[in-house]
This record gives structure tokens, sequence and C-alpha cells, in this order.
């Protein structure tokens, strides 16, 4: 067993069980299969690469694509979540209190609240 296949199984099985997930989904018809689909073709090209460390020219290519995507991506993926977060815990936390009555007020009737989910969907 090689020690460097650890992203080669992830992805291989990732890749699996997200074009399972997609078939369910388009047997079902449901509205949604579009997302298990892109999914699934992403960790498909991403398996794909593995396959091109064979060939002498992309090489050295495929590897650099596979550092930059499991090293330097996960690092931004994890960044942007934690801002992610923090903003919306801070709009959240901004749109909780009233500013004329002092006191919590129910927010879903709010049309600041809804700007703000409306915000953060656009956002993710």
């Amino acid at each position: 067993m090689a020690a460097g296949n650890g992203p080669y199984r992830v992805v291989s099985i990732g890749f699996a069980i997200f074009t399972i997930y997609w078939f369910v989904l388009y047997a079902r018809r449901d509205c949604h299969q579009d997302q298990g689909l892109a999914l699934s073709l992403l960790l498909g090209w991403i398996f794909l690469l593995f396959f091109t460390r064979g060939c002498r020219v992309t090489c050295r290519f495929s590897i650099m694509i596979q550092k930059m995507f499991f090293r330097d991506l996960i690092y931004f993926l994890t960044v942007y979540g934690i801002v992610l977060i923090a903003f919306s815990f801070a709009m959240n936390a901004m749109f909780e209190y009233s500013a004329v009555s002092k006191a919590r007020i129910p927010l879903l009737s709010s049309p600041s609240y809804h700007d703000h989910a409306r915000l953060v969907s656009m956002i993710m």
C-alpha cells in the first residue's frame, strides 16, 4: 500500500458516492439533481487527473494542479468559511436588537433580515 494514495482514495470514494447520489436524485426527478451532478463531475475530473501522472508530458502539470487543489484551495476555503461565519454572526447580532425599542423583536418579519438572508445565500 502506497502512502501517497490518500487523496486518490478519498476522491474515488467521493466520486462514487456523489455519482450514486446524483443517480438517486435523477431517478426521483428531484429539482436539486444538478448539485449532485456538479459535485460528481468535479470529483470525476479530479479523479481523471490521477491517471495523467503516467504520461511524461502531463505528469508535472497534474501534480501541480493536485497540490494546488488539495493544499491551497483547502486553506482558502477554510479562511473563507471562517470569514463567512463571522460576517453572518455579526450581521445577525446587528439585526437582532431593535434600535427603537431596545428589546428583542422577532426577526422573521424584519425586511432587513430578509436582505441579510438573501445576501448570505448569494455568497454561498
